[in-house]
Protein backbone atom coordinates (compact mmCIF):
# COMPACT_ATOMS: atom_id res chain seq x y z
CA UNK A 1 0.00 0.00 0.00
CA UNK A 2 1.26 3.60 -0.99
CA UNK A 3 1.45 5.98 2.00
CA UNK A 4 2.20 9.58 2.00
CA UNK A 5 5.20 10.92 4.31
CA UNK A 6 4.39 11.87 7.67
CA UNK A 7 5.86 14.79 8.02
CA UNK A 8 3.31 18.44 7.35
CA UNK A 9 3.56 20.84 5.21
CA UNK A 10 5.80 23.33 7.26
CA UNK A 11 8.63 20.78 6.64
CA UNK A 12 7.73 20.10 2.92
CA UNK A 13 8.18 23.63 2.16
CA UNK A 14 10.88 23.67 4.00
CA UNK A 15 12.48 20.52 2.14
CA UNK A 16 11.26 22.17 -1.07
CA UNK A 17 13.59 25.23 -0.85
CA UNK A 18 16.46 24.11 0.47
CA UNK A 19 19.76 21.26 -0.24
CA UNK A 20 21.19 19.54 2.24
CA UNK A 21 25.61 19.71 1.77
CA UNK A 22 25.89 16.51 1.06
CA UNK A 23 23.69 16.60 -2.21
CA UNK A 24 24.37 20.10 -3.18
CA UNK A 25 26.95 18.60 -5.98
CA UNK A 26 24.27 16.73 -7.67
CA UNK A 27 21.43 19.10 -7.68
CA UNK A 28 20.59 21.35 -9.81
CA UNK A 29 20.07 24.17 -8.35
CA UNK A 30 19.78 25.15 -4.59
CA UNK A 31 15.71 24.46 -4.97
CA UNK A 32 16.39 20.33 -5.72
CA UNK A 33 13.05 19.30 -4.94
CA UNK A 34 11.19 22.14 -6.60
CA UNK A 35 13.53 21.52 -9.72
CA UNK A 36 13.14 17.71 -9.96
CA UNK A 37 9.52 18.26 -9.85
CA UNK A 38 9.64 20.61 -12.99
CA UNK A 39 11.74 18.15 -14.11
CA UNK A 40 9.62 15.59 -13.99
CA UNK A 41 6.78 17.53 -15.26
CA UNK A 42 9.05 18.54 -18.41
CA UNK A 43 9.58 14.49 -19.36
CA UNK A 44 5.72 13.98 -18.88
CA UNK A 45 4.62 16.41 -21.81
CA UNK A 46 7.89 14.82 -23.31
CA UNK A 47 6.65 11.81 -23.39
CA UNK A 48 3.05 13.10 -24.00
CA UNK A 49 4.32 14.77 -27.01
CA UNK A 50 5.84 11.84 -28.23
CA UNK A 51 3.15 9.50 -27.46
CA UNK A 52 0.30 11.52 -29.19
CA UNK A 53 2.39 12.74 -32.30
CA UNK A 54 3.25 8.54 -32.78
CA UNK A 55 -0.47 7.79 -32.77
CA UNK A 56 -1.16 10.25 -35.35
CA UNK A 57 1.55 9.25 -37.67
CA UNK A 58 -0.36 7.41 -39.99
CA UNK A 59 -3.17 9.93 -40.36
CA UNK A 60 -1.20 13.60 -40.16
CA UNK A 61 2.33 12.52 -40.65
CA UNK A 62 3.48 16.47 -40.71
CA UNK A 63 1.87 17.76 -37.81
CA UNK A 64 2.79 14.01 -35.83
CA UNK A 65 6.41 14.77 -36.72
CA UNK A 66 6.34 18.27 -35.56
CA UNK A 67 4.84 17.42 -32.24
CA UNK A 68 7.31 14.58 -31.65
CA UNK A 69 10.37 16.89 -32.53
CA UNK A 70 9.04 19.30 -30.12
CA UNK A 71 8.34 16.00 -27.77
CA UNK A 72 12.34 15.93 -28.53
CA UNK A 73 12.94 19.39 -27.70
CA UNK A 74 11.36 19.42 -24.29
CA UNK A 75 14.00 16.72 -23.70
CA UNK A 76 16.97 19.03 -24.91
CA UNK A 77 15.95 21.11 -22.64
CA UNK A 78 15.77 18.80 -19.79
CA UNK A 79 19.30 17.10 -20.29
CA UNK A 80 20.92 20.84 -20.78
CA UNK A 81 19.92 21.56 -17.63
CA UNK A 82 21.25 18.95 -15.99
CA UNK A 83 24.32 18.54 -17.91
CA UNK A 84 27.72 17.18 -16.77
CA UNK A 85 30.00 19.97 -15.64
CA UNK A 86 32.87 18.51 -17.35
CA UNK A 87 33.23 16.20 -20.38
CA UNK A 88 36.25 13.93 -21.19
CA UNK A 89 37.66 13.56 -24.71
CA UNK A 90 36.23 10.71 -25.35
CA UNK A 91 32.84 11.89 -24.24
CA UNK A 92 33.04 15.18 -26.20
CA UNK A 93 33.82 13.40 -29.31
CA UNK A 94 30.50 10.73 -29.04
CA UNK A 95 28.53 13.80 -28.06
CA UNK A 96 29.88 15.69 -31.58
CA UNK A 97 29.43 12.35 -33.51
CA UNK A 98 25.58 11.46 -32.65
CA UNK A 99 25.22 15.11 -33.04
CA UNK A 100 26.17 15.15 -36.56
CA UNK A 101 25.94 11.90 -37.78
CA UNK A 102 22.73 10.84 -37.27
CA UNK A 103 20.93 13.47 -39.27
CA UNK A 104 23.15 12.36 -42.29
CA UNK A 105 23.02 8.51 -41.70
CA UNK A 106 18.85 9.43 -41.57
CA UNK A 107 18.48 11.92 -44.82
CA UNK A 108 20.93 8.47 -46.65
CA UNK A 109 18.49 5.93 -45.09
CA UNK A 110 14.63 8.42 -46.27
CA UNK A 111 13.29 7.74 -49.62
CA UNK A 112 13.88 10.90 -51.55
CA UNK A 113 10.89 12.41 -51.19
CA UNK A 114 10.84 12.61 -47.44
CA UNK A 115 14.59 13.53 -47.01
CA UNK A 116 14.41 17.10 -46.33
CA UNK A 117 11.98 16.27 -43.34
CA UNK A 118 14.08 13.00 -42.41
CA UNK A 119 17.06 15.62 -42.05
CA UNK A 120 15.26 18.06 -39.66
CA UNK A 121 13.88 15.09 -37.69
CA UNK A 122 17.06 13.12 -36.98
CA UNK A 123 18.21 16.69 -36.16
CA UNK A 124 15.92 17.03 -33.36
CA UNK A 125 16.49 13.03 -32.19
CA UNK A 126 20.43 13.50 -32.57
CA UNK A 127 20.46 16.59 -30.28
CA UNK A 128 18.14 15.00 -27.80
CA UNK A 129 20.22 11.60 -27.77
CA UNK A 130 23.74 13.84 -27.65
CA UNK A 131 21.78 15.68 -24.81
CA UNK A 132 21.46 12.84 -22.88
CA UNK A 133 24.99 11.33 -23.11
CA UNK A 134 26.59 14.39 -22.40
CA UNK A 135 23.91 14.60 -19.13
CA UNK A 136 24.44 13.87 -15.45
CA UNK A 137 22.13 11.30 -15.59
CA UNK A 138 23.13 7.81 -15.47
CA UNK A 139 24.62 7.01 -18.97
CA UNK A 140 23.75 3.38 -18.80
CA UNK A 141 20.40 3.92 -18.55
CA UNK A 142 19.35 7.21 -19.59
CA UNK A 143 22.15 7.35 -22.23
CA UNK A 144 21.60 4.32 -23.61
CA UNK A 145 17.92 4.33 -23.63
CA UNK A 146 18.15 7.22 -25.95
CA UNK A 147 20.97 5.88 -28.18
CA UNK A 148 18.24 3.01 -28.16
CA UNK A 149 15.45 5.83 -29.34
CA UNK A 150 17.73 7.06 -32.06
CA UNK A 151 18.43 3.75 -33.40
CA UNK A 152 14.76 2.37 -33.73
CA UNK A 153 14.26 5.76 -35.50
CA UNK A 154 16.74 5.19 -37.80
CA UNK A 155 15.79 1.82 -38.17
CA UNK A 156 11.77 3.00 -38.92
CA UNK A 157 13.12 5.84 -41.86
CA UNK A 158 14.97 3.21 -43.46
CA UNK A 159 11.96 0.59 -43.35
CA UNK A 160 10.27 3.34 -45.20
CA UNK A 161 12.48 5.00 -47.22
CA UNK A 162 16.12 3.12 -49.35
CA UNK A 163 15.50 -0.88 -47.71
CA UNK A 164 10.72 -0.73 -47.79
CA UNK A 165 11.34 -4.28 -48.44
CA UNK A 166 13.32 -5.07 -45.40
CA UNK A 167 9.74 -5.46 -43.38
CA UNK A 168 11.68 -6.56 -40.40
CA UNK A 169 13.03 -3.24 -40.00
CA UNK A 170 10.02 -1.26 -39.28
CA UNK A 171 8.36 -4.18 -37.05
CA UNK A 172 12.23 -3.93 -35.23
CA UNK A 173 11.77 -0.55 -34.60
CA UNK A 174 8.36 -0.08 -32.17
CA UNK A 175 9.64 -2.54 -30.04
CA UNK A 176 13.28 -0.52 -29.72
CA UNK A 177 11.45 3.04 -29.91
CA UNK A 178 9.42 1.72 -26.71
CA UNK A 179 12.44 -0.23 -25.01
CA UNK A 180 14.22 2.85 -25.53
CA UNK A 181 11.80 4.72 -24.09
CA UNK A 182 11.02 2.83 -20.87
CA UNK A 183 15.10 3.22 -20.39
CA UNK A 184 14.90 6.47 -20.81
CA UNK A 185 12.18 7.62 -18.56
CA UNK A 186 12.64 5.09 -16.21
CA UNK A 187 16.32 5.58 -15.55
CA UNK A 188 15.09 9.92 -14.84
CA UNK A 189 12.50 9.25 -12.93
CA UNK A 190 15.07 7.07 -10.56
CA UNK A 191 17.55 9.45 -10.81
CA UNK A 192 15.49 12.46 -9.64
CA UNK A 193 14.01 10.77 -7.49
CA UNK A 194 17.51 9.81 -5.31
CA UNK A 195 18.22 13.78 -5.86
CA UNK A 196 15.68 14.91 -3.71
Amino acid sequence: MLRWPSYGWKTAVSRAFTCSASKRPRCCCSRSTLSCVIAETIRGCWLACEGIGTALYDYLPYASIVLIIIGFGLGIGLFASHRRPTLTGSQKAAVTAILLVTPAIGFLLASPEMRVTALVYMVAVGGMAASAWASNFPRYRVGAGAVVILTANLLAIAGGGLMQRELWMAHFAWPLFYFGNLMLSTGVTVELRSRR
